[in-house]
């Protein structure tokens, strides 16, 4: 957790102070499920901002539609793409300032804004904000989380259910296991991870 947050607060004061991105203003990510996703979610809401996660796998339209229809300021990606807007690689940075950084956040602050894959015509994105989040993981009356718990984070950050499985886990000091999209899909891999990851909270 500490070395999350210190990588956290690297990209945000990054974002902030090299990139001038102010408080509320809304961040596309285009990252591939890996640590560095996490870690671009986080640095997003540590500097007061809202995540917008985009599709690898979404037509070029799609993407440039959703970054312009949530007025993205910025964009964080993992590898270049052929859009008009301003880019940060998460991989092109050297690492500075790790301090904690402060905003001026609420409970009813945009943490997210989710486009669903299935819309036809335009899609429409739905805001959630932080209370959203707490209630959903946070002494919920339909699942109790422990910090042993180990969650494996198996859907795409576009789809609300990533919501439980990155909250679930970092807001209840438990373990964050991130599985890629090509092996999600092996039964034999997905099945041998489980076992040998001790794995106790998915959901499918």
């Amino acid at each position: 957790y500490k070395e999350l947050n210190e990588k956290a607060n690297s990209l945000a004061h990054y974002l902030k102070e090299e990139k001038g991105i102010k408080e509320g203003e809304f961040i596309g990510i285009l990252v591939d499920k890996s640590f560095e996703l996490i870690i671009s979610i986080i640095a997003v809401l540590k500097i007061g901002c809202c995540y917008v996660p985009l599709e690898k796998t979404h037509l070029l339209e799609r993407k440039k539609f959703v970054l312009n229809n949530s007025n993205a300021k910025l964009l964080i990606l993992d590898e270049d793409v052929d859009i008009e807007i301003e880019k940060v690689n998460i991989y092109d940075r050297v690492e500075k300032n790790i301090n904690n950084i402060k905003n001026n956040s609420t409970a009813d602050s945009p943490n997210c804004v989710l486009y669903p894959s299935g819309t036809t015509g335009e899609p429409k994105g739905a805001v959630i904000i932080d209370r959203n989040i707490v209630k959903l993981v946070r002494d919920a009356d339909y699942i109790t989380f422990e910090e042993t718990d180990k969650i494996l984070q198996a859907a795409s950050t576009s789809f609300d259910v990533s919501l439980f499985e990155i909250w679930g886990a970092l807001l209840n000091g438990g373990s964050l296991h991130i599985i890629k999209k090509e092996n999600l899909i092996m039964p034999q891999y997905l099945a041998n991870y489980l076992v040998n990851s001790k794995i106790t909270v998915l959901w499918i």
